[in-house]
Parts: structure tokens; C-alpha cells; sequence
């Protein structure tokens, strides 16, 4: 085959030479993975269009989902912070036999 031929070329040849195919299929490579990369991220994370749909509206927005979940955080640290103090302040009782 003559890839065959051509890589038995370059290896016969001098270290310049193997130098520079080096360089020359390593861009190639680096050039391909990127080009790959580039079009699988722009595949993979669409822009939504601007007109939005039915679903998308009835869905709350994020400050709506935001207070919902700092409202849960403070009423669960809140709850933890009750519980702390009650064990503080408890009577304590030691029997000692």
C-alpha cells in the first residue's frame, strides 16, 4: 500500500525530516480533536430559542425556586438551631450509686 510506502519513507529518513512529519500530523491531530470537540459542544448545548413554548412558561422561575429553597435551608437550620439549645438547656440529672 502506499501508506505503507510512505511511513517506511519517513522512517529512512533523516531526523529533520521525521521532525517535521511529527509536528506536521500532531497539528493535524490536534486540529481534528478540536474541530470534534467544538462541534459536540455546540450538538450538545443548543441555544434555546427565543420564542418560548407552552410548557416552558407555567414553569416557575428561578427566584421563585430560589426563595423555595432558602425558605426550606432556614426553616431546617432553624429547627437544628431549637434542637441545640433545648439540649443546652436541659436539666441534667446524674445519679451516682
Amino acid at each position: 500500500m502506499w501508506i505503507e510506502k510512505f511511513i517506511a519513507r519517513i522512517q529512512n529518513s533523516g531526523e529533520r525530516t521525521k521532525r517535521r512529519w511529527m509536528i506536521l500530523f500532531s497539528v493535524a491531530a490536534i486540529m481534528a480533536i478540536t474541530a470534534f470537540w467544538i462541534f459536540f459542544t455546540m450538538s450538545a448545548f443548543r441555544v434555546p430559542s427565543l420564542v418560548p413554548s407552552v410548557a416552558v412558561a407555567d414553569e416557575p422561575g428561578f427566584w421563585q425556586i430560589f426563595k423555595n429553597g432558602m425558605s426550606v435551608v432556614f426553616d431546617s437550620a432553624t429547627e437544628n438551631l431549637k434542637n441545640i439549645f433545648s439540649r443546652i438547656t436541659e436539666k441534667k440529672t446524674i445519679v451516682i450509686e
